[in-house]
């Protein structure tokens, strides 16, 4: 990997950040998005990993992991459709198919 890719991911590693009243997510040094809390779902810290739930007027409800966005619900379908549509159309002709993911229970 390239150093600025390695240096991304590192730097993503971490907790959730607010700022009057928005979660702020850092990807790198040079770019930020902070997204508007409406409310607050669920923030919850384990030995593994730090949760934060809440919702977005534009985003809908969303998931950050160590501060790093995982799923929102406004785009939630495209990610799943190309996730199950792609394998079957290269397949071409499939009778059954299992398709399992981890994490957001999404796949």
């Amino acid at each position: 990997m390239s150093e600025k890719i390695m240096e991304a991911a590192s730097m993503a590693e971490g907790a959730v950040e607010f700022m009057d009243g928005h979660a702020v997510e850092t990807l790198h040094q040079d770019y930020r998005t902070a997204y508007r809390i409406e409310e607050t779902l669920l923030h919850d810290k384990s030995d593994e990993q730090e949760l934060f739930l809440f919702k977005n007027n534009f985003f809908g409800t969303m998931l950050m992991l160590d501060g790093v966005t995982q799923l929102t619900t406004s785009d939630e379908p495209f990610y799943h459709e190309f996730i199950t549509h792609l394998p079957l159309i290269c397949h071409g002709a499939p009778k059954r198919m299992l398709v399992v993911g981890a994490g957001d229970g999404g796949v």
